[in-house]
This record gives C-alpha cells, structure tokens and sequence, in this order.
C-alpha cells in the first residue's frame, strides 16, 4: 500500500493521518524477531528475518509472555497502588543488537519511578522544589511555565495536542432553530438557505475566537474559522469553504436576511437576546499541550 502523505502535493490526501503509519513495522513481532540473523522465505518468496521455528521459546518472547512492557526499553520492577510505579532498564530492548544495524540506543537511565500525586498544584510544587524530574502538567499553569522557558535550568516542549474545545447548536431551540429550520429565506442570493440557519451563519460570524484564545488560552491555542479543524485535517483546510472568521458586517447581514434588524443602537433586550443565542456557537478551538 502506497499512501502520499506529502501535503505539498497537487492531489489531496482525504484520510485520517493514521494511515500513513500502515508502512510502519507491525509490534511486537518485527522486533522481538529482528535480533535474530535468521533468514527465512514465505510460500510466496517474501524475505523475512527472524522468523522462525521455536523463537517462541527465545528468552524475548518469554518475557513478553509475561511482562505488559515487554520488548520496550523498560519492564515493571514493582509497584505500589496509588502511589508509585518503578521500571528498571529491560535487557530485551529491541534496540541492542537490532539486525538494522542501529547502535547506541540502550536506554541511559537505569530505573524510573513514577509517582502518583493526585493534586497537579501539589505536582507543580515538588517538581519546582527539584523533587520530580519531569512535570507534564504545564498546561494548567502557563504563568509558571514562561517562566521555566526562559530559565536555562529548564527544558520545555511543546505540542499541539488533541483537546477540543466547542460548543454545539441546539437545532431544537427557537430562533436558532425550531421551526425556523424551515423558513426559507427570500432575499436574493440566500434563497437555499433558512431562517434558522441564517441566525447560525450571524452568530458563527459574531463569535472573536481571537479574544478567546487570548483570553482564555493565553493567545497559544490553535483557532479553527470552519467545521474541520487544522490539527489533522491541514491538507485541504484552507480549501474547504465557509470560513467563520470574525466579521461583524456579514453577522449583521445574514442576521437582516433572517428579519432581525441589528444596529448598533439596536436596544439592549434585543442585544442580549443575540448574546445569549451566542452562548450556543460553534466555537473551536485547540489547545497546546506542553511538558
């Protein structure tokens, strides 16, 4: 299977990123056969290494028999429930003497022990007091963590990870939807689209995801203006119409188009009425996890 993962191209890969993992070496076997220079041949010719009659009886796959951790770089020493977990470096490591030829990947540190610690402030405050090696809650504390990035003592990475925050419309609630959900419009140009949706359009354009992201995400979390979002479905975002990005005039238009006539020195019943439709909007944003 041949899959072009290559964004650059001129075709558009319509698949979730996954699949461009089919190529990698299937787990656990690859491995915990690929220390062994046995060579092999399928029925059909296919070259194989490794595999062979009795490697289940290799020390490698007896292990793995038996330990969750099995061919990683560690295996379960003991552990304590709610309260620590220790990994010792684990001799089947398939990257001593792999058969690809990679050197140099047996694992520096001989034993890990992971604590539990439910609450992530009293977290924060042992690792700051040199008690933990590695924190992975910098998310829930950005003040703290700009400043460990600008302290060399510290190394901080980042990713943008999969935490999705939006709210969905209640196609059921009136003036959103209801029995506008099949009002067509009259105005021209607008013919195919109702009532209800029109006020969804109006409220979509209404929403400042930016002032939201500053606000609430500290101005890092990534902003999606449609209904896919850019994390994984960056190869045809920008190709997908509409956008939603904040455009008081088009809210004003569509709101018009649905019999709502908004101005600004429209009352303020009427203002919060809209305000609290907004509460309903479709708004995405994606966070940045850091460790």
């Amino acid at each position: 299977i041949h899959i072009d993962a290559n964004p650059l191209t001129v075709e558009k890969e319509m698949y979730v990123d996954f699949w461009a993992r089919l190529p990698w070496n299937i787990l656990p076997e690859f491995f915990l056969n690929s220390t062994d220079p046995t060579v092999t041949y399928t029925a059909g010719g296919v070259k194989n290494w490794g595999i062979y009659e009795g490697m289940i009886n290799t020390p490698a796959w007896q292990t793995f028999s038996v330990s969750v951790f099995g061919n990683g770089k560690f295996m379960l020493d003991y552990y304590i429930p709610h309260s620590v977990t220790v990994l010792t470096r684990s001799p089947y490591w398939f990257g001593v003497g792999a058969i690809d030829g990679q050197t140099g990947m047996t694992p520096f540190v001989e034993t890990i022990n992971m604590r539990v610690i439910p609450d992530n402030t009293a977290e924060l405050a042992e690792f700051k007091a040199g008690k933990l090696d590695w924190f992975g809650g910098f998310s829930q504390f950005p003040a703290e963590r700009k400043q460990m990035q600008a302290d060399p003592r510290f190394t901080v990475t980042t990713t943008i990870g999969g935490y999705i925050d939006f709210i969905f419309f209640n196609l059921k609630r009136p003036f959103i939807g209801g029995a506008d959900n099949f009002v067509w419009l009259t105005e021209a140009g607008k013919t195919e689209y109702t009532k209800g949706v029109a006020v969804r359009k109006a409220i979509c354009y209404a929403v400042d995801r930016e002032e939201i992201n500053q606000v609430i995400g500290d101005g890092e979390w990534l902003i999606s203006h449609s209904v896919l979002y850019p994390y994984t479905a960056f190869y045809y975002y920008d190709d997908i119409a509409p956008k939603y990005s904040r455009d008081l005039e088009l809210s004003q238009e569509w709101l018009a188009a649905a019999g709502y006539e908004i101005t600004i020195e429209t009352p303020l019943p009427i203002l919060a009425i809209v305000a609290a439709i907004g509460a309903a909007s479709a708004i995405a944003l994606y966070r940045r996890k850091r460790k």
